[in-house]
């Protein structure tokens, strides 16, 4: 989100939510699946085939111990009672055992951020932990060997330079293979994985590894090539989330095989989506919020991207989505770090609107029924 280019959008004004993740094969909550379907709480199978057991059933095989309803799993989505000590979009965040480290980023006044600050989630308390060699917005950070490196970004032109941050003032650790901004960065045991991108009109079609900031090997070659992903590692897979295009936002899902290389167009969003957060809880991957086309551009005429307040839970399986929650305050363009359990979503836009909001997901399990 290079300076003076952000995309406005409409606010959705969406109150805080805590929603059902809904289970594969199941209708909404609170209803019988559809009829003529096998496996389906309530209903009977395929002819010859025997159905789920009835609910007087479940309740003598569980009282006897020899059947147990499996727990449910809640997703909350809430507000965190704190703020970041500036608003701030395009920043990338990492943990460090320590806290969130927050890199850079747009400011209010669409100056870029030269600092690092570090972020208590417990507390909310920040302190300055660093600072960039030179100020940088949508970049990508990873920690790698304790070490906190930010990649990429750039103010008004992309650049190839992979900063340390220091307390005093920063140092360039080393240089990307090309310049490269609006990309994301993902960790997989002692490597980061950085996908997406964009410098000079050139979206960036290599997946890039490293595990020292120093030296990169390309992993894959997406078929897609997109700016502002929502970005996931998995295991050995990497799914991308959508992203943005010279035509706008794409609904494309993609899938790299890590240890393969191979990379390929594996489902759709359901709505064209860009600039939104992807993050891994208790095995289960979600996509927050982004930027999405208006009511307009879905009747064929032309409409701006609108801040979107969904929050999409993914099912590798399928593949396929199913709505999961909503966000207090709709943002795009905004970091998400994991830490102990819990998913942090900072900063952002909401609209035109730099925020220092937090929000945060953590998968509650409560007794099945």
């Amino acid at each position: 989100m290079l300076a003076g280019t952000a995309l406005a959008g409409t606010v959705l004004a969406v109150g805080c939510t805590t929603v059902l993740a809904v289970r594969p094969g199941a209708g909404p909550a609170g209803q019988a699946g559809q009829a003529g379907q096998a496996g389906q709480p309530g209903q009977a199978g395929p002819p010859g085939q025997a159905g789920p057991p009835s609910q007087a059933r479940r309740s003598r095989q569980a009282s006897t111990g020899r059947w147990r309803v499996p727990p449910r799993q809640v997703l909350q989505v809430r507000s965190a009672p704190y703020r970041l000590p500036v608003a701030v979009s395009g920043e990338a965040v990492s943990p460090d055992g320590r806290g969130l480290l927050v890199s850079g980023g747009l400011l209010a006044d669409q100056s870029t951020s030269g600092a690092v600050i570090r972020v208590d989630p417990r507390t909310g308390r920040s302190v300055i932990a660093g600072h960039l060699a030179m100020p940088v917005h949508d970049a990508a950070s990873a920690v790698l060997g304790g070490r906190l490196l930010v990649f990429g970004g750039g103010t008004y032109s992309s650049s190839a330079a992979v900063q340390r941050p220091w307390p005093a003032s920063g140092a360039v650790l080393g240089t990307l293979p090309a310049p490269r901004s609006d990309l994301l960065a993902v960790t997989e045991g002692a490597t980061a994985y950085l996908a997406g991108g964009h410098s000079s009109g050139t979206y960036a079609r290599t997946v890039l590894a490293t595990t020292d900031g120093r030296h990169f090997r390309i992993v894959a070659r997406l078929p897609l090539p997109v700016r502002y992903p929502g970005v996931v590692a998995a295991g050995a897979q990497l799914w991308i989330f959508g992203g943005l295009t010279p035509a706008g936002p794409v609904s494309a899902v993609q899938r790299v095989d890590l240890r393969t290389g191979r990379a390929w167009l594996a489902g759709r969003l359901p709505r064209p989506l860009a600039a939104a957060a992807a993050f891994a809880l208790d095995g289960r991957i979600y996509v927050a919020g982004g930027l999405t086309p208006g009511s307009a551009a879905r009747a064929g005429g032309t409409s701006r991207l609108v801040t979107s307040s969904a929050v999409l839970r993914f099912d590798q399986a399928g593949p396929s989505f199913a709505a999961a929650g909503t966000l207090p305050v709709p943002v795009a363009h905004a970091g998400v770090a994991v830490t102990r359990g819990v998913a942090y979503l900072v900063g952002g836009l909401d609209g035109s609107r730099t925020v220092g909001e937090v929000t945060t997901f953590q998968v509650i399990r409560q007794p099945g029924r």
